[in-house]
């Protein structure tokens, strides 16, 4: 009796864990059917977004590649907004989605890669529904090696502020457009030498950096018409994103890399949108004494592989402009050194030159709104090179010409250079020795899982390893 008591007792906790789980479920089924409801129309279905490899090994730069790197190209007629006739200087003008300012600075932005045939130009054009109607809208896609596999996006956007009147945007975001062009011209021999060796069998394609391209994006309407909102911002990025996520391409093995490969996975159907490895967004840059932190977990790593390269650029004199590495007598660089040891010296040059432009932290900061939403929201890992604060001259008419500082806009260019040249692992120098080192499985999977705190709410993203 007292067995079937017992066997009773069981039977009933149990069903009422069933019941328990059962409520929890449908709860949580419930609850995803009202976000799928509620969010923006780009918002994916989780099912359709693809587990993609966050951290990856890969090979640092040699020193005499970093050596190569202020000598690739001169930056100047591309990011020297004092030079007349650069092309920065040329696009500090206001540009409004469909006006013919916005016309011009887009001739200009593909004008150097119209001369060079080793890239491939895009326009994407679309019609925006905005709060002052229907407005025809156009993202530029430029890209070495379309056929590549994977692709490192480098993104930012070309129009300027609606209002006030007149609002220029240097550093919101004609600064990052030069920087971006002129990481991709510096790199375009290295590039072109790794696709000739791909498709002459001499590189084994095996690695994943191998199968990599470097792509440039140039998003339009990324300001609002009237107030930021979901609906009211980011129009080119919602729009090319969108179009991606319902778009597929068949990347392009060379006939001699497929004899001695047989197969490879990599090369087989997929969406466009799945073929970006990472997505680096560049926003309000240019203004001197920039500290842009880490805003997501997946891309720790790269957030950590930039202050390295900052490190290593400043320590061999190759981070400002070589006339002020000359003029100035500072001790070594450090990542941390406080604002105030050697303000005086720097103020004179019109950079704080001594602190990081990449702060460290043990944790990752919330999510800024910004033209990175999209893509993440499709799965897209993310690195957001956007400094917290916000330049002074944020959204101010202040944010013309003078809101720029040269040496810090010849850091940036530097440090882009040496990071893309790392993470595709271009050959500048010959084969670099020193492999960086990857954390342990267990870690990996600790650090890549996290949250983006955006304005959308909070999803957790899906990491495979």
């Amino acid at each position: 009796m007292t067995m079937r008591k017992l066997l009773n007792g069981v039977s009933k906790c149990s069903l009422a864990l069933l019941l328990s789980s059962l409520v929890l479920v449908f709860a949580l089924q419930l609850s995803a059917s009202t976000y799928a409801v509620e969010s923006p129309q780009w918002m994916p279905r989780s099912e359709d977004s693809l587990p993609r490899m966050h951290e990856r090994d890969y090979a640092h730069l040699s020193d005499q590649s970093l050596s190569l790197i202020p000598s690739l190209l001169d930056p100047r007629p591309i990011i020297d907004h004092r030079q007349k006739g650069s092309l920065l200087s040329d696009i500090l003008i206001p540009r409004i989605p469909g006006s013919s300012n916005n016309a011009k600075v887009r001739d200009r932005i593909v004008q150097p890669f119209k001369k060079n045939t080793k890239w491939t130009i895009e326009e994407h054009k679309f019609t925006a529904k905005t709060p002052d109607g229907d407005q025809e809208m156009t993202n530029i896609i430029i890209t070495h090696n379309p056929g590549a596999p994977r692709k490192l996006m480098l993104a930012c956007h070309h129009d300027s502020k609606i209002t006030p009147t007149g609002f220029i945007g240097a550093t919101d975001s004609a600064a990052p457009c030069a920087i971006m062009i002129d990481t991709a011209l510096s790199l375009t021999e290295a590039l072109e030498r790794r696709h000739e060796s791909l498709k002459n069998g001499q590189e084994s394609g095996a690695k994943r950096s191998e199968e990599a391209t470097l792509q440039l994006i140039f998003f339009d309407g990324e300001e609002a018409y009237r107030t930021w909102t979901h609906t009211d911002s980011i129009y080119g990025s919602k729009a090319l994103a969108a179009s991606w996520a319902k778009s597929f391409f068949t990347p392009v093995m060379p006939q001699k890399l497929l004899a001695k490969r047989r197969y490879a996975s990599s090369y087989h159907v997929i969406r466009n949108i799945d073929s970006i490895d990472h997505m680096v967004l560049l926003d309000l840059l240019g203004a001197p004494n920039p500290r842009v932190p880490n805003y997501f977990g997946s891309t720790t790593w790269m957030h950590d592989e930039l202050r390295h390269i900052e490190s290593r650029l400043a320590a061999s004199k190759a981070l400002f402009p070589r006339s002020m590495e000359q003029q100035l007598d500072l001790p070594p660089f450090h990542p941390d050194y406080a604002r105030a040891d050697h303000s005086e010296k720097l103020q004179g040059a019109g950079v704080e030159r001594q602190l990081s432009f990449f702060p460290s932290q043990d944790q990752t900061w919330g999510g800024i709104e910004d033209d990175h939403l999209p893509f993440l929201a499709n799965g897209v890992p993310i690195l957001h090179l956007i400094p917290t604060p916000f330049p002074a001259v944020w959204h101010k008419m202040s944010d013309d010409a003078s809101a720029l500082d040269y040496p810090t806009m010849h850091a940036w260019a530097m440090i882009m250079r040496a990071f893309v040249a790392e993470y595709l692992e271009l050959d500048l120098a010959g084969p670099a020795k020193v492999r960086r080192e990857v954390e342990p499985l267990q870690k990996r999977l600790a650090g890549a899982a996290f949250r983006a705190v955006c304005s959308i709410r909070r999803r957790e993203e899906l990491v495979s390893v």
